[in-house]
């Protein structure tokens, strides 16, 4: 007996909902389907997040979704920070007065910090407390691995990538500006259809609207990742960062997933990981 799916009460009610807003925006369908949407997932989404296919392009004249984006990006950007966040790395909280102060992350039990370097610490500690628990992983105690991710996080490898990034610059950012956590007020159709923005299967569309959305933060003077200097080394770092627990091998029901396809490909995908982070370790010799 196949098992039930705790997700699919009100998919068609969702489906004529976007269907009917769409329309409201003179636009027309040719198809709506979910995204990332998986019938036997054992938890209950929080939210839906759909593609919608036109019949038609639309035009500028229909919707403004990236620049309001880039507007908002933006703003976040050119906030003035307090004087005493200049030396902070870190989350925003209230303190008792109702005043805005350095506080903890949401993601990190440690923080704030004063040096860059001990924020991606905390970063790599959580990650491997996520690969301590995976049971793919195992804390990656094989062949001499961990003792090599230690010695990299632990001594001096971190202050090595980060020669030459400035990391004297502060700004304030979201950490998550997506369309999954934005709200659409049915006042204001033209920002809707935001949820298209990046599903585009084809590489071509994907690098179109890349350098858009690069022009529309170029126009209003934002920070760009080419415009930070040493954002290959930051990239490195955070890919670092994922290659120590990847999501689909250290959480336990993508894991189970995996293990529905065939046990060789859970080792496929155990295999590439492995060997992307020794590539990484073998090239800043830790």
């Amino acid at each position: 007996m196949a098992a039930t799916n705790i997700n699919h009460e009100g998919h068609e009610r969702r489906i004529l909902a976007l269907g009917g807003i769409v329309k409201g925006l003179g636009l027309d369908t040719s198809s709506i389907s979910p995204v990332e949407y998986v019938d036997h997932a054992p938890f209950a989404f929080n939210n839906f997040v759909y593609k919608v296919e036109l019949a038609k392009p639309a035009t500028a004249a229909h919707f403004k979704t990236r620049a309001k984006k880039a507007n908002i990006f933006a703003a976040f950007q050119g906030t003035t920070l307090l004087d005493s966040l200049h030396d902070h790395f870190g989350g925003l909280t209230f303190a008792a007065n109702s005043q805005i102060v350095g506080g903890q992350m949401p993601l990190l039990p440690e923080g704030p910090w004063q040096r860059y370097k001990e924020l991606w610490v905390a970063r790599f500690k959580q990650q491997l407390k996520g690969a301590d628990n995976s049971s793919l992983l195992n804390s990656w105690r094989v062949n001499g691995i961990r003792d090599r991710i230690d010695k990299f996080v632990n001594d001096h490898g971190i202050a090595e990538l980060l020669k030459g990034v400035d990391t004297a610059q502060r700004v304030l950012v979201h950490g998550d500006l997506t369309k999954n956590n934005m709200l659409f007020a049915e006042s204001h159709t033209g920002i809707f259809l935001l949820a298209s923005d990046d599903l585009s299967p084809e590489h071509k569309v994907k690098w179109k609207i890349a350098r858009a959305w690069d022009a529309l933060l170029a126009a209003r003077g934002a920070i760009r990742p080419s415009s930070i200097h040493g954002i290959d080394r930051l990239e490195r770092l955070r890919q670092f960062e994922e290659l120590l627990c990847p999501f689909d091998l250290g959480n336990e029901v993508m894991i189970e997933r995996l293990k529905r396809k065939t046990p060789e490909w859970v080792e496929v995908k155990r295999e590439a990981a492995m060997n992307q982070l020794l590539a990484f370790l073998d090239s800043v010799a830790a």
